[in-house]
C-alpha cells in the first residue's frame, strides 16, 4: 500500500510540476505574441501613413505639372494633348504632341516642377509625336 501511495504521489507531484511549467511556458508564448501582433500593428501603420504621404505628394504634383505644361505656349498650341497621372511611384506624361522637342520640353518641364517640389517618384514620358 505505501508503494501505491507512493507511486500516486510521485504521478501527481510530476503532473503539478508539468503542468506548471506548461502554463508558465503558454504565458511566455503569450507574451511574446502580444508583443510580435504589436510590433505587427505599428508596422503596418507606419506603412499606410508612408503611402498616404506618398499618394498625397502624387497628388499634389498632378496639377502643378499640368499647369506648368500649359503655361508654356508652344506645348498649348493645337495639336498637342498631355495629360499627367501620378502615382507613388510614378509621373506619366501621356498624349501626343506635334514634334521631338515638344516632347522632349514637356519632359523637362515635368522633371522641373517634381525637382522644386522634392519628388522621388520617376517620371516616364510616354508622349507620342504626332505631325
Amino acid at each position: 500500500m505505501n508503494k501505491t501511495i507512493l507511486i500516486l504521489t510521485s504521478c501527481l507531484l510530476g503532473l503539478t510540476l508539468g503542468c506548471s511549467k506548461t502554463a508558465e511556458g503558454m504565458k511566455k508564448d503569450n507574451e511574446s505574441a502580444r508583443q510580435d501582433v504589436a510590433s505587427g500593428a505599428s508596422n503596418m501603420v507606419d506603412d499606410a501613413s508612408n503611402a498616404s504621404a506618398n499618394m498625397g505628394v502624387a497628388a499634389m504634383l498632378t496639377p502643378k505639372i499640368k499647369l506648368a505644361i500649359t503655361a508654356d505656349k508652344t506645348l498649348n498650341a493645337d495639336g498637342n494633348l498631355i495629360n499627367v497621372d501620378s502615382t507613388s511611384e510614378l509621373i506619366t506624361l501621356q498624349g501626343h504632341v506635334t514634334s521631338e522637342k515638344m516632347k522632349a520640353l514637356a519632359g523637362e518641364i515635368a522633371q522641373k516642377v517634381m525637382t522644386e517640389n522634392e519628388a522621388k517618384q520617376t517620371l516616364m514620358n510616354q508622349l507620342v509625336v504626332q505631325m
